[in-house]
């Protein structure tokens, strides 16, 4: 099924989207509201969402990793940077 002009317009958006959404305070609700007033025929967010996450599915596989509990640990850190404090000097 070859997609509508409208469909072609929304995903031609969505590489900036990604990249947009990699700044912090940044929100996929915000990046629609930009779209929308650039687009007022556009799709409303519920569709803008669901597009958004078949667009991700598709341009990002994710692969499944088989380990052993306790084997090794995962840190997934999203925001600041947090900063080490030593407690006798103060030092950053």
């Amino acid at each position: 099924m070859e997609p509508t002009e409208r469909e072609k317009t929304l995903y031609a958006v969505f590489p900036d989207v990604e990249k947009q959404l990699k700044f912090p305070c940044e929100t996929l609700h915000r990046l629609w509201q930009k779209y929308f007033e650039q687009y007022p025929e556009g799709y409303q967010s519920t569709a803008f969402y669901k597009h958004d996450n078949l667009y991700k599915n598709r341009s990002h596989p994710s692969m499944h990793i088989v380990h052993k509990a306790g084997d090794k640990m995962f840190i997934d850190f999203a925001g600041e940077k947090l900063e080490v404090v030593d407690p006798l000097t103060r030092e950053i």
